[in-house]
């Protein structure tokens, strides 16, 4: 799988440096690892703006503006705090595409959230889409599927838009 993730950071890169397009990303479960391979492939700082790497509740809501109130109606782990995350560092950084990633990776549930359901949202100027994922590795296998799941959901929209 690590092939297919490089190959698809390189797509990106190649596709939004073509397109003058600018990307940043907000990250929870991916713990900076999508930003890590974006940030891999040469002449990423031609698109890349910036990665805020959100893990705890309290920098959700201060960096990103994610209400409190999402979080406490829907969890962490939710489609809703996905999208509210998305829309912060998008509106924060002025990029064209924005992603952010949200989940329980394990090993253990988290609240009422089981282990591998994760949540990917993008938003560009079409609009903002999101996906769920669940995924049934362990911690590592999971996070890694994450990132390659929401480098494949990014390259979509890209090709799209």
């Amino acid at each position: 799988m690590l092939d297919q993730v490089i190959d698809l950071a390189q797509r990106i890169n190649l596709k939004l440096r073509k397109k003058h397009k600018t990307l940043a990303v907000a990250e929870s479960c991916t713990g900076g690892l999508l930003s890590h391979v974006l940030t891999e492939i040469p002449k990423a700082s031609e698109f890349f703006i910036m990665s805020v790497v959100s893990y705890s509740i309290m920098s959700k809501i201060r960096c990103l503006g994610v209400n409190p109130d999402i979080i406490n109606i829907y969890g962490v782990v939710s489609k809703e705090t996905a999208e509210e995350m998305v829309l912060g560092v998008k509106r924060l950084s002025g990029a064209d595409y924005a992603i952010s990633t949200t989940g329980n990776l394990g090993p253990t549930a988290l609240d009422d959230k089981p282990v591998g359901l994760v949540y990917v949202s993008v938003c560009c100027e079409e609009g903002l889409q999101t996906r769920q994922l669940n995924l049934t590795g362990d911690r590592m296998q999971n996070k890694v599927e994450t990132v390659f799941h929401a480098l494949r959901f990014i390259d979509e929209v890209i090709i799209e838009a």
